[in-house]
């Protein structure tokens, strides 16, 4: 709280969600973050980050795999080792467009 006295904290300017980068394969099955909470599927994240927590949680049926850094983390879905990757919007929006 004495913190809180000595600093002016600004409202938020952006709220971030997370996404799903899906297998192009699965365009057609999956619709919600729902149809993954399967154990059939494998999901992909960045260890400690909202999108672990959010896998772990919401789809705690489907196996869940962490990476170090994004990038490895993608290439698993790219290659059809996983089939989604659960991170925050913005860069799922640059790596859709790669």
């Amino acid at each position: 709280q004495e913190r809180n006295l000595r600093l002016n904290f600004s409202e938020p300017f952006i709220v971030v969600g997370q996404t799903l980068l899906i297998r192009k394969e699965l365009a057609d099955k999956v619709k919600s973050y729902k149809d993954l909470n399967d154990p059939q599927y494998r999901l992909t994240s960045k260890i400690g980050t909202t999108g672990e927590i959010v896998a772990r949680k919401l789809m705690s049926k489907a196996q869940y795999h962490g990476y170090d850094n994004e990038p490895e983390a993608v290439l698993d879905v790219v290659n059809g080792k996983a089939d989604a990757f659960i991170y925050d919007a913005p860069y799922n929006v640059v790596a859709v467009n790669k």
